[in-house]
């Protein structure tokens, strides 16, 4: 019971940090943990669901918040072989202050667009803001939630891509 939980425990970890999953495989009465490869469109959920949480605390200011999102999003582009994000995400990471934060943000979002186009499902849209000529994803195409500007602008932005 006991070796269960822990392995329990390994796999939430490590999909959640998008690293290695495990899987059980049973030798008849006791079973083994077996490292086994996530799949590159698993992997990019991870690279998306942390770009989110980045500019989620983005758009609250809190910069713990984007801090660890952007360690999230540099440990999920690694994972996934994707270099120049890995960069990006601890440029992010490296921000002292929110207007820098922004402006890495900005950057990694261009290359956050150009892996999306090497993915064929579960797209975050790409969202535009001609007043501060950025660009930047988001996964509801509904509610506009711009991450450049103040709570007063917040709206401003238009889908360019589903």
């Amino acid at each position: 019971m006991k070796y269960r939980l822990v392995t329990l425990a390994t796999c939430f970890v490590a999909a959640l940090v998008g690293t290695t999953a495990y899987a059980q495989h049973d030798h008849g009465s006791h079973q083994t943990p077996k490292p086994m490869k996530e799949s590159a469109e698993k992997q990019a959920d991870h690279i998306f669901i942390s770009y989110e949480e980045a500019r989620q605390a983005l758009i609250k200011g809190s910069m713990p918040e984007i801090k660890t999102a952007a360690r999230h999003i540099g440990l999920a582009a690694k994972s996934a072989n994707q270099t120049k994000l890995s960069e990006l995400g601890a440029k992010l990471e490296a921000a002292p202050d929110l207007k820098a934060a922004q402006q890495a943000f900005a950057l990694l979002s261009d290359e956050a667009i150009k892996y999306r186009e090497t993915r064929c499902c579960n797209r975050p849209v790409v969202v535009y803001c001609s007043m501060e000529k950025k660009s930047w994803l988001q996964t509801d195409a509904k509610v506009i939630g711009n991450p450049y500007v103040d709570a007063k602008m917040r709206t401003c932005g238009e889908v360019k891509a589903d």
